[in-house]
């Protein structure tokens, strides 16, 4: 299997998630065009200049043997099986060219768009390949898809816990509470909790619980790097998110803890830890968080296959 995987400059969560799977999928035959920089290890830029201070996606992969050259010839050759849009609305003036060069005509295509609000879908390539999309609204064709975590960041067992919430908390309901306004920060507009992304990790391990809800979007990879912690993500008015938005399969109780209030969130969480129900929750966070790895997202990308983690059931 050889897939062109078409790339844009900058920090971009979904298109980067899905190369890195695919990557580690597909080893060299895995071409990203142009090269996404951010991805290596071997990128000049330093953690701290890329988005959410580059934690948990980016500078991860090792320097492969990548054939990039001549890649207009090779698509009129069909020397690739799959063409990847990572992001069609930033990329559309690139399709537009290949497909009016004619060098897309006998390649599958699959067509990403991970915006937080809107769809930015395009006619033409909803009638060329499956059309991914993060968020409502949906329109018909087009295809569910979510955020995603690299194995290599899922813990593989849980640690020893000292701590009832994880410190970074971005939600001003759950500041309400004495102890998170005490003991957390991470406000919005205050900064990041943390500088560097091992003692982020590490305090959530140690952590029973973790806080987050929505922001721009209702998808985000804190959820993600909370369950692969093994900490139980507890998520502020996660019942107002509709069924068709990511993120998919957290359910309450099983998985997460769902709140409205500071108060609930308290009287939830102790009640839990003190009726010996929480190994089970944390068990069930730390498997959603295995079911969705980039890895994964990259075999529901290219099969295009049902949705199963990465949508609704």
């Amino acid at each position: 299997m050889k897939i062109l995987v078409i790339t844009s400059p900058g920090e971009d969560y979904l298109a980067d998630m899905a190369l890195y799977g695919m990557r580690k999928r597909y080893g060299a035959a895995c071409v990203d065009w142009p090269k996404k920089d951010v991805m290596y290890k071997s990128c000049a830029r330093s953690k701290a200049s890329l988005y959410g201070r580059g934690f948990t996606m980016w500078k991860l992969l090792d320097d492969a043997a990548v054939d990039r050259e001549q890649v207009s010839e090779r698509l009129a050759a069909n020397n690739f099986d799959v063409v990847v849009f990572t992001s069609i609305h930033r990329q559309l003036d690139h399709y537009t060219a290949l497909t009016e060069r004619g060098l897309l005509d006998r390649a599958e295509l699959r067509f990403l768009d991970g915006e937080d609000v809107g769809c930015h879908s395009v006619k033409s390539a909803l009638r060329r390949g499956p059309y991914f999309k993060r968020e409502e609204p949906f329109v018909p064709d087009v295809r569910p898809v979510s955020f995603a975590i690299p194995k290599e960041k899922l813990f593989t067992a849980p640690s020893a816990k000292s701590r009832f919430f994880g410190t970074h908390v971005q939600c001003e309901e759950a500041y309400r509470h004495p102890w998170i306004a005490l003991n957390c920060r991470g406000r919005v507009g205050d900064g990041y909790a943390f500088q560097e992304e091992d003692p982020y990790r590490t305090d959530l391990a140690a952590s029973y619980y973790a806080i987050t809800g929505k922001k721009a979007g209702w998808d985000c990879l804190r959820h993600y790097e909370q369950a692969a912690s093994f900490a139980v993500p507890c998520f502020y008015q996660l019942g107002l998110k509709s069924r068709n938005s990511a993120p998919h399969g957290l359910i309450d109780g099983e998985n997460c803890v769902v709140f409205d209030t500071s108060d609930e969130l308290i009287l939830k969480t102790t009640s839990i830890l003190e009726s010996g129900l929480y190994e089970g929750l944390m068990r069930g966070a730390g498997a959603w968080a295995a079911d969705r790895t980039c890895e994964a997202l990259a075999d529901y990308i290219i099969k295009a296959g049902s949705p199963g983690p990465f949508g609704p059931v």
